[in-house]
């Protein structure tokens, strides 16, 4: 028997290839359905090991899904109920005639009304090992793509060497975390500024930017700063390399990174989400500008903060590879969903989420997978996109994909999607200071 499980896949599949597609599928199923309900306790009077009963398992699974493709049926029931929920269209993004043939797409970003992108030349600096791209800027919706600038950069990549971007009439800020600095793009004149560390800047490193009122704030790898628009200065707010040790950012020689930070009028400070791996650090913190204070709100696990965005009057969070709501005025959170690897409480979905990306609603998207968190018993669909799409972003009622070739997708919802999140049990948040 132990023999059959572990040879039974050379046998039938030569077989199915003789027979109709239906029957394929048919069979398959049956098989998958038999394997699965078998009794494991019987495994070890046969000799069996569970390695082998389950690497056959995930193989004749591997085979349906073969055959369901091949059929052209590769959705399942669960799966068409989701994307019957949303509209999927490719955006046509043109660059302009001169560039076509020389530049390779590189990254893209969005400014909130524009579509910016980064268009790499196989040329390189050989002193600096630098790249030379090409920056242009386009309607969101597609349509030609405007050259804005050049620029002199470290590799731009997808998810480790990244860039932030706002916008603030024709002055475009690009905040690098390939130790580049903060670039000024004017959008009309194309010209450009850069400042470094030599210019004030704590550190060349930019990971999150954030305009409020009439300043430009800046998360950085050790630091956090502040642009003050009007008269150009910038000023360190806390830094790791500071002398002082006035609160657990400053001058505590701790490495940590400001992933995001999030502008909140109405309470009159910016919430910052910070990943580290010491513990008197990582979380979310809120910074208030008029009474110059820090305050470390909620330490949840090891890591820390990835990813936050606002969603009405409380912020979703990937904190480590968990996705949390936070409601900072009842100082709670929800558990929406969790690592089931990552040694924390029980995962909602149970299924490990690797390399979290972006929320859209009651969705989650990640790893080439769409989630519904507010049904923690649905486990994630794959976006039916060929490509593999390394650049997401959320804009107004879209999620807009790009892909490694430059393709841009957006994917819409058919109806107003209504946020519910009634099943989940609030978790009190941990105040530290």
């Amino acid at each position: 028997m132990h023999r059959r499980l572990l040879m039974i896949n050379e046998i039938i599949k030569p077989f199915f290839m003789h027979i109709g597609d239906q029957e394929r599928i048919a069979l398959m199923k049956s098989i998958i359905q038999t394997v699965n309900n078998i009794d494991t306790s019987i495994l070890k009077k046969h000799n069996i090991s569970r390695s082998a009963y389950s690497y056959s398992l995930t193989n004749y699974k591997y085979l349906y899904q073969y055959f369901l493709k091949k059929a052209g049926k590769s959705k399942t029931e669960e799966d068409t109920k989701i994307w019957d929920l949303f509209s999927i269209e490719k955006i046509p993004v043109k660059l302009p005639e001169n560039l076509e043939k020389t530049m390779d797409f590189s990254y893209y970003a969005t400014d909130g009304n524009s579509l910016i992108c980064f268009w790499r030349s196989e040329k390189r600096s050989k002193q600096t090992k630098k790249t030379f791209y090409t920056v242009t800027r386009g309607p969101i919706n597609g349509g030609i793509q405007k050259v804005i600038g050049k620029l002199n950069l470290g590799p731009i990549m997808w998810r480790n060497n990244s860039v932030s971007i706002v916008s603030l009439g024709q002055n475009i800020f690009i905040g690098t975390s390939t130790n580049d600095g903060l670039i000024q793009i004017n959008s009309r004149t194309g010209r450009n500024k850069i400042w470094e560390e030599k210019d004030g800047l704590p550190s060349n490193n930019i990971h999150s930017m954030a305009l409020y009122k009439h300043y430009l704030y800046m998360g950085h790898k050790l630091a956090f700063s502040v642009l003050n628009m009007k008269t150009g200065k910038f000023i360190t707010l806390v830094s790791a390399r500071n002398i002082k040790h006035t609160n657990k950012l400053n001058g505590s020689g701790v490495k940590y990174k400001i992933n995001a930070i999030i502008p909140d009028l109405k309470n009159q400070c910016l919430w910052l989400g910070i990943y580290s791996n010491n513990s008197e650090t990582h979380g979310l913190w809120k910074y208030e500008p008029k009474k110059k204070e820090f305050t470390h709100c909620l330490k949840y696990k090891y890591g820390g903060i990835r990813y936050l965005q606002k969603a009405g009057n409380k912020m979703i969070a990937l904190y480590s590879n968990d996705i949390l709501l936070i409601d900072p005025t009842e100082k709670n959170f929800f558990l929406l969903a969790g690592d089931a690897s990552g040694g924390g409480p029980q995962p909602i979905i149970k299924q490990s989420i690797h390399k979290p990306d972006k929320i859209f609603g009651n969705y989650f998207i990640g790893d080439n997978k769409l989630y519904d968190l507010s049904n923690p018993n649905k486990k994630g669909q794959k976006i039916p996109i060929q490509e593999r799409f390394p650049y997401i972003h959320i804009y107004k009622n879209s999620i807009y994909l790009g892909t490694y070739s430059g393709e841009i997708y957006r994917i819409k919802p058919k109806k107003a999607m209504k946020t519910d999140y009634s099943n989940f049990k609030p978790i009190k948040m941990d105040l530290y200071e």
